[in-house]
């Protein structure tokens, strides 16, 4: 009895022990480096923040399964898809380079002192690539499955293509990255976009994938995704919280509005995903609409982005922009249903679609203005290039 008594108490602290209240630190920063790419969500990031944390501090548990699977609910065009690509960019810029050597030299028996290769800036295209994106919309029948599982004997288009969870494709879509203890370590993330539109079939695999961090194939091998992140993301729910938007564009944050989203996303989570599904997600996190001042930032960081693209051509070009101009583009490009999706694509035509007309020798080292043409009613798009050396407006 003594014994297990011992054993029963064991991680119990000792009596009159001083004990020192240990403090949580959020990951500020890492917020910080998501809000450069998703504007608004200050809830969301947060949780992505405390993702990212998991993710780096290699810390593995010891049950079947995969690292941490995540559910990014909410309406269009918010973010929920970038926030995936963001973490793969993010994890991707922590693994250096290694130093090389001039394997000419090498050959020759000269010995070489080795160079060490800039650390390379990997950006959301280059995790566009690594990350196992899979369209719910493209698997809505059974036998479309086999795109992702494979085709299993006996069937048309056995070991003819290999599934995208097969061990081959996988391992060309492992991210690499540093640990917060500097050891390299492996991801893969793994998107099941629009998640309520695809087959059953597709649900059971991934249901197994969940639960037990490994799944058999067509061709009977194993996928062995124990260092996976799953990410489902889906928009259910949104149609409803919509009706309550104010309908012009100078709609007010309303926390009851967004506390609806939530709640209307609950309801049809339960309606459309069993319980043994649901109780293998271990985080849900819903997406809010976006409200005017983010959608001013997504312009502010849109043409950040077309200066970047100039700038990747050898051209030096700073943009700049009105109010009146900010306004228009949200006016013709910003609608609940496709949120900043159609923005985006309103200021590629009316930006940088123009610009590229121009002579790119005028705008080298020049700063150009958009603005609008105050003698036009329509409030066409109009741009002024300034001389940054002479300052000049022209």
């Amino acid at each position: 009895m003594a014994i297990f008594m011992e054993l029963f108490n064991k991680n119990e602290p000792e009596a009159g022990v001083k004990k020192i209240k240990l403090e949580i630190n959020p990951p500020v920063a890492v917020e910080k480096n998501i809000h450069e790419n998703i504007i608004g969500q200050e809830q969301a990031i947060k949780e992505l923040a405390k993702l990212y944390v998991k993710i780096r501090s290699g810390i593995r548990t010891v049950r079947l399964g995969v690292i941490d699977s995540v559910f990014l609910a909410g309406p269009s065009g918010v973010g929920k898809t970038e926030s995936v690509l963001t973490l793969a960019k993010m994890l991707m810029n922590t693994m250096p380079l290694e130093n090389v050597s001039n394997s000419a030299e090498e050959e020759s028996g000269k010995e070489t002192k080795k160079q060490p290769i800039k650390q390379p800036i990997f950006t959301e295209e280059d995790a566009l690539k690594k990350v196992i994106k899979i369209d719910g919309g493209n698997f809505q029948h059974g036998h479309e499955v086999a795109k992702v599982l494979g085709s299993p004997p006996g069937y048309l288009g056995h070991g003819e293509t290999l599934g995208l969870l097969h061990p081959m494709v996988l391992s060309k879509h492992q991210i690499n990255f540093k640990d917060l203890r500097g050891n390299a370590r492996k991801v893969i993330f793994i998107l099941l976009d629009e998640a309520e539109k695809a087959h059953e079939f597709l649900h059971h695999a991934f249901l197994t994938i969940l639960d037990k961090g490994i799944l058999t194939l067509g061709d009977n091998s194993v996928a062995d995704l124990r260092d996976a992140v799953i990410f489902l993301t889906s928009n259910i729910g949104n149609a409803k919280a919509e009706l309550l938007r104010e309908k012009d564009l100078g709609f007010k944050p309303i926390k009851s509005t967004e506390k609806t989203l939530e709640a209307s996303f609950n309801k049809e989570y339960k309606k459309l995903f069993r319980p043994e599904y649901r109780g293998r997600i271990n985080k849900t996190i819903v997406f809010e609409h976006l409200r005017t001042e983010h959608l001013n930032k997504i312009i502010d960081l849109q043409l950040e982005r077309i200066e970047e693209q100039f700038r990747v051509s050898g051209i030096n070009l700073d943009l700049q922009i009105s109010k009146e101009a900010k306004d228009i583009f949200i006016k013709r490009g910003y609608d609940l249903s496709e949120g900043a999706r159609r923005l985006k694509k309103v200021l590629e035509r009316y930006v940088l679609d123009q610009l590229i007309l121009v002579n790119q020798n005028d705008l080298n080292g020049k700063t150009v203005v958009v603005d609008i043409d105050e003698e036009k009613q329509d409030g066409d798009i109009v741009f002024y290039l300034i001389d940054r050396q002479n300052r000049q407006k022209k």
